[in-house]
C-alpha cells in the first residue's frame, strides 16, 4: 500500500522503463557472452593457479571438492552473480534516460529522479559488486575475495547514504547537489577501504542502520512533513477560492499551519511501503540460505539433480532482489502538491 492512500501520484511513463530494461538486458548479455567465452577458452588450464598461490579454500558447499583447474571453479555460485550485473546495468540505463528526458525537472520528482548521477554511480557499484563476487567464486582466491567484499559494502551502504538527500528534497539546487554527492563519495570510500574494515561487523552495522533508519524516516515524513503539508493545503485552497487571507481567528481555530516562507513549498510524500517490506523478506530469506550453505544444512553435491540450487547462489539472487526493491522504494516516491 502507499503511504498516502488518498493521493494518486503521476506514474512514471512505462515506455521509458521498458527502454531501460531492453538496454540493460543487452548490456548484461554482452557481459555474459564475454565471461562464458573466457570460460570456454581457458576451460581447465589452471588459469588461476598460474596467477595466484592461494587458490581454493572457500567454505561454501559448492567449493568442497571443486576442481581448481577450472576457469570457473564454482560454476553455480559464480553464475548466480549475473543478476547483480543486470541490476547495475538497469540502474545505468535509467540514469541515462533520466538525464535525457524532462522527468527530473517535474515538481513530483524525488531525489533520485532529480539527480541521475546518484543512480549512475549506484549502478556502477552494483556491476563492480557482481564482477567482484563472480571473480571470487571463479578463482577462490584472495584477490577475488577482496573485490567481492568491497562490492558488498558499497552497494549495501547506499540506503544509509541516500537518507540526507531523501529528506532534504525539495531543497535549493546547490543543497541538493551537495547532498547528492554523499552517496557517490560514501560508496567510493567504502569500496576503496573495504579491505581495512572488518566485514562481518561493518556489514551488520550497515544492515542494522538501514532497518532502523528507513522506518524512522517514513514515520517522520508521515507524521510531520505530510501532516504539515495537508494543513497548509486546507488553509491555501479556501484562500485561493475566496481570494482573501484568513483572519488570525481562523488560523487559531482551524489549527492551520503557519504560512510557508517565500519560495518554500511543502509537498506530500507518497511511498510504496510494500517494496521496503519485500526487500526485508528477500534479504532475510537470502541470509538463511547463506547461513545454511555454510553449515552444510543446504548442500547439494556434484551429480545431484538439485546441484544448481546452491544455498549461496540463492543468497545472491534474493539479495539482488532486495537491493532492487530498496532502490525502487526510493525511486517510486512521488512529491505531490
Amino acid at each position: 500500500m502507499d503511504l498516502e492512500a488518498g493521493v494518486r501520484p503521476a506514474p512514471v511513463p512505462p515506455r521509458r522503463n521498458r527502454y531501460a530494461l531492453i538496454a540493460a538486458a543487452a548490456l548484461t548479455a554482452v557481459a555474459i557472452v564475454v565471461i562464458e567465452n573466457l570460460n570456454r577458452v581457458h576451460g581447465a588450464d589452471d588459469y588461476w593457479t598460474r596467477r595466484y598461490d592461494d587458490v581454493g579454500g572457500n567454505r561454501y558447499c559448492e567449493a568442497d571438492g571443486a576442481d581448481t583447474s577450472l576457469f570457473i571453479i564454482e560454476p553455480v555460485n559464480a553464475r548466480s552473480d549475473y543478476p547483480y550485473i543486470a541490476l547495475g546495468s538497469l540502474f545505468i540505463c535509467l540514469a541515462v534516460l533520466d538525464w535525457t528526458t524532462g522527468w527530473r525537472t517535474r515538481p513530483e520528482a524525488n531525489g533520485l529522479l532529480r539527480n541521475p548521477h546518484v543512480t549512475l554511480s549506484h549502478g556502477v557499484f552494483n556491476i563492480l559488486h557482481g564482477l567482484g563476487s563472480l571473480w571470487h567464486h571463479a578463482c577462490e582466491c584472495e584477490a577475488g575475495g577482496r573485490a567481492d567484499v568491497a562490492g558488498v559494502l558499497a552497494v549495501n551502504v547506499f540506503p544509509v547514504l541516500y537518507v540526507p538527500l531523501w529528506l532534504a528534497v525539495p531543497a535549493h539546487p546547490l543543497v541538493e547537489f551537495v547532498l547528492s554527492a554523499i552517496p557517490i563519495v560514501g560508496q567510493s570510500v567504502f569500496y576503496a577501504r573495504a579491505g581495512r574494515l572488518p566485514l562481518r561487523q561493518t556489514f551488520f552495522v550497515v544492515v542494522l542502520l538501514t532497518i532502523v533508519l528507513i522506518p524512522a524516516c517514513v514515520t517522520y515524513l508521515y507524521f510531520c512533513r505530510n501532516r504539515k503539508a495537508r494543513l497548509e493545503q486546507r488553509r491555501v485552497e479556501p484562500q485561493a477560492q475566496m481570494r482573501r487571507a484568513p483572519s488570525s481567528e481562523e488560523l487559531v481555530v482551524g489549527g492551520s499551519a503557519p504560512p510557508p516562507r517565500r519560495g518554500q513549498r511543502r509537498q506530500i510524500h507518497v511511498l510504496k511501503l510494500w517494496l521496503y517490506a519485500l526487500a526485508l523478506v528477500l534479504f532475510f530469506g537470502g541470509w538463511l540460505a547463506w547461513k545454511n550453505d555454510l553449515n552444510g544444512a543446504w548442500c547439494f553435491r556434484r551429480g545431484s539433480a538439485l546441484y544448481w540450487l546452491q544455498g549461496h547462489a540463492v543468497w545472491h539472487v534474493l539479495t539482488m532482489g532486495a537491493l532492487g526493491c530498496i532502490y525502487w522504494f526510493f525511486r517510486s516516491e512521488r512529491l505531490v502538491d
